[in-house]
């Protein structure tokens, strides 16, 4: 039953990321129960299918999700609970427009680029009459190694 259920999360999660990156919001949205709770990083808790449609549509710097799962439980007839890590592409803003000097170039040029980030999730799949749905989704990042914090520090300071 789990290797079942395993293949059957790994299908979910790829339906989820496919809609995303076709920026299909309202089929990401589908895949949530009408009352689901989500969790973002530094976000307050978002309820429900629309707010966590308008979440996903107004992650205009997110541009690619990739999930790993780690492990599915069964904790009962209609719930599993899936544990993994992710990546996603976040893509950085850009600097002020018409500025002329190469050094600010170069520096527009290094924030436009997108950044990997790596984190842990847990969704709570519930089996409903239309299919298996996120009743519940929280992720976070992982805390980054100390030199990319080091190198950070170093930027503000200058």
């Amino acid at each position: 039953m789990a290797v079942a259920q395993s293949a059957m999360i790994e299908g979910l999660n790829k339906q989820f990321v496919e809609a995303f990156k076709t920026r299909d919001f309202s089929a990401v949205a589908d895949m949530f129960t009408d009352d689901a709770v989500m969790l973002p990083p530094r976000r307050n808790i978002i309820t429900g299918k629309s707010k966590i449609q308008s979440f996903w549509t107004r992650s205009k710097r997110l541009h690619e999700l990739k999930f790993d799962t780690d492990s599915v439980t069964t904790l009962g007839s209609d719930v599993v609970r899936e544990i993994g890590t992710l990546r996603m592409l976040i893509g950085r803003g850009g600097g002020r427009g018409g500025e002329d000097s190469s050094e600010a170039s170069s520096d527009q040029a290094e924030r436009a680029q997108p950044r990997e980030i790596s984190g842990k999730y847990v969704f709570v799949w519930r089996k409903l009459n239309d299919g298996w749905k996120l009743e519940t989704s929280i992720w976070n990042r992982n805390r980054p190694d100390k030199s990319s914090r080091r190198r950070g520090r170093r930027r503000k300071r200058e």
